[in-house]
């Protein structure tokens, strides 16, 4: 099948088009590069550096005639969210419906979109967290999230397009880096570069119980895969481990893994940031075959080798 990924070059979407390529498929890449970050290129994908809201990807599209879109490209920082909402809407509801309605007319049979469960549940007093209809997002990132899930259920309904939203946990793994110019970021690649790079002290906020539900980059290909195969018409489904983890057992894992301590600092929770975040895998299960199977600290020790590799110094 031809397939196109947004932001394939990226985190996730490196991993994905590596996990296409290998089962065959003609896989073409929308990404802008705009990001002061490693990017990850396989030669045999075909590649576009355009951010997808760019009048030009509709061209491109009908060129294609792609039979999926895997939608992962996105503005992917809460603070910023909240700081510049207009700025989070423009990139991930309008841009992503930019390239929703170029796949429509380009004949596109099935959306997959890399939605997010810690998101758009916001502080969900029932966690482990299954999948809700009626939920409350803390932040612009959030409801832009949950906004395009709405609008691809309507392009479902009105125009016979497959798709499958996975509401993913928070993701970690190599090829995962801290979003520049701005420091924000996955909590894992933040305490990597501290610890590997820049020795700056870890930053914790609040007292260290907030948690979240952490799933392995491997772990969220094989869901990517798993959709692809599935012939749900609409689907909304969380992807995560069901398994709490706070930030004080991170701590402790990652100086188990550095073989010392390292510094940390205190702050106060952030505004829009969701305390506790973990998601149940029932329904994953029973859709698309799917479970984890990366243990968390066999993970962290994956990712911890590539970033040193990748980035690290004597610090």
């Amino acid at each position: 099948m031809k397939v196109v990924v947004t932001g394939g070059s990226g985190f996730l979407g490196s991993h994905v088009v590596n996990g296409l390529i290998a089962e065959g498929h003609d896989v073409f890449v929308i990404d802008h590069f705009k990001r002061d970050r490693q990017r990850f290129v396989h030669p045999e994908a075909k590649l576009f550096k355009y951010n997808v809201g760019h009048e030009d990807v509709a061209g491109i599209l009908k060129d294609i005639g792609p039979d999926i879109i895997i939608h992962l490209a996105a503005q992917i920082s809460v603070t910023k969210s909240l700081a510049n909402p207009i700025f989070d809407v423009e990139e991930n509801v309008m841009n992503g419906l930019h390239l929703l309605e170029a796949g429509r007319k380009a004949g596109v049979k099935k959306v997959i979109f890399s939605s997010s469960g810690g998101a758009i549940y916001g502080d969900y007093p029932v966690f482990p967290t299954p999948e809700l209809d009626s939920v409350k997002p803390l932040s612009p990132y959030g409801i832009g999230k949950l906004m395009f899930e709405h609008i691809l259920r309507h392009y479902h309904e009105q125009y016979g397009i497959s798709a499958i939203s996975l509401r993913f946990a928070n993701l970690y793994g190599p090829h995962q880096q801290v979003i520049r110019p701005h420091g924000e970021g996955a909590v894992v690649p933040l305490f990597l570069e501290k610890m590997l790079v820049t020795g700056e002290p870890l930053t914790v906020f609040g007292d260290g119980t907030s948690s979240r539900d952490f799933v392995y980059v491997e772990d969220a290909v094989d869901a990517v895969m798993r959709a692809v195969n599935t012939p749900a018409a609409f689907l909304l489904v969380n992807i995560g481990t069901g398994e709490e983890t706070t930030m004080n057992d991170l701590l402790a894992l990652f100086t188990e893994i550095h073989g010392k301590a390292h510094p940390i600092v205190r702050e106060p929770f952030r505004v829009g940031e969701v305390r506790h975040s973990v998601l149940t895998n029932a329904l994953a299960k029973e859709k698309l075959g799917w479970e984890p199977r990366m243990p968390l600290k066999e993970g962290l020790k994956k990712t911890y080798d590539w970033f040193k590799n990748a980035f690290g110094k004597e610090v």
